[in-house]
């Protein structure tokens, strides 16, 4: 039983976890839909409908990468609208760094920062062109999507957590019972120190396992249903080799010589010959 809730705890442990970095990687997929519409935009405002924008990569937690086919050139002004409208419509939190980076050094051509508190926000002054270049477009969430959600989302969880923790109890209840059921069922007959499991095939002596036939087996469920009482050979053989059609005169013979051999770690049990009768089994205290 211990090792089935330790099982399920386990169990629990991981999933927890998993719920939230499923979270997180829905999320950054957001973000990289959000981000490719924005590259989009850029290249529309400047008149590039063909080229094409390069996966969106993400360098480092909260931190994200557009980079573009072709050299451009970009508007300092239309890069801080078009950013503050994607990323605030798609409600992607709204409190970000992005630097324009130049391809040929990995400088800074032009950065700027969206804070929550308005009075911190630092958006350089945006009438200077930018000549046209490679460039790459790094943006950095200060107050990550995967904050908001998690905040935005707790019934969401605590209602997969609270399920959760049901179906690893139901799971505890069901294999405990399960257990005690197959238990209760084990059918077990005491043969003086014997101990014989017709439904196992199997008899044991002390430590030790004795293997029985289906032919063995059903002969001693015959016997010691009827303890030190004389049982006819037609009551043995006919449910046993009915179903083969003809009975050997002998088989049942061979058959309770194989019995005795395995009932003799027992002294007080034997099975007697009645001649021309049947048998019987004596069990003796």
């Amino acid at each position: 039983m211990a090792k089935y809730i330790l099982s399920c705890l386990i169990f629990l442990l991981l999933l927890v976890p998993s719920i939230t970095n499923a979270s997180d990687d829905h999320d950054d997929e957001r973000i990289k839909i959000a981000l490719r519409e924005l590259g989009n935009q850029l290249l529309l405002a400047h008149c590039d409908s063909t080229s094409r924008i390069l996966p969106i990569v993400e360098i480092e937690p909260s931190k994200f990468e557009i980079s573009f086919e072709k050299s451009l050139s970009i508007d300092q002004g239309i890069l801080v609208d078009q950013t503050k409208s994607v990323l605030q419509n798609l409600d992607l939190g709204g409190y970000y760094r992005a630097e324009l980076i130049q391809c040929k050094d990995g400088e800074v051509a032009y950065s700027y920062e969206i804070a929550e508190n308005p009075r911190d926000q630092i958006i350089p002054c945006s009438g200077r062109p930018i000549p046209e270049a490679c460039y790459t477009i790094q943006i950095r969430f200060l107050k990550t999507i995967q904050t908001n959600n998690t905040e935005m989302d707790w019934p969401i969880y605590l209602s997969i957590t609270i399920s959760s923790i049901g179906l690893v109890f139901w799971l505890i209840y069901w294999l405990y019972f399960k257990q005690k059921k197959g238990n209760e069922s084990l059918t077990v007959y005491k043969i003086g120190s014997l101990r014989f499991y017709p439904d196992q095939f199997i008899l044991t002596s002390q430590n030790q396992n004795i293997k029985l036939s289906p032919k063995e087996c059903k002969l001693l469920s015959i016997l010691i249903a009827s303890p030190n009482r004389i049982i006819k050979r037609e009551e043995l053989t006919k449910p046993i080799w009915e179903d083969e059609g003809v009975i050997v005169g002998r088989s049942l013979d061979t058959y309770i010589s194989k019995l005795r051999k395995k009932l003799s770690p027992e002294p007080n049990v034997k099975i007697s010959n009645i001649h021309g009768i049947g048998y019987k089994m004596e069990i003796t205290e």
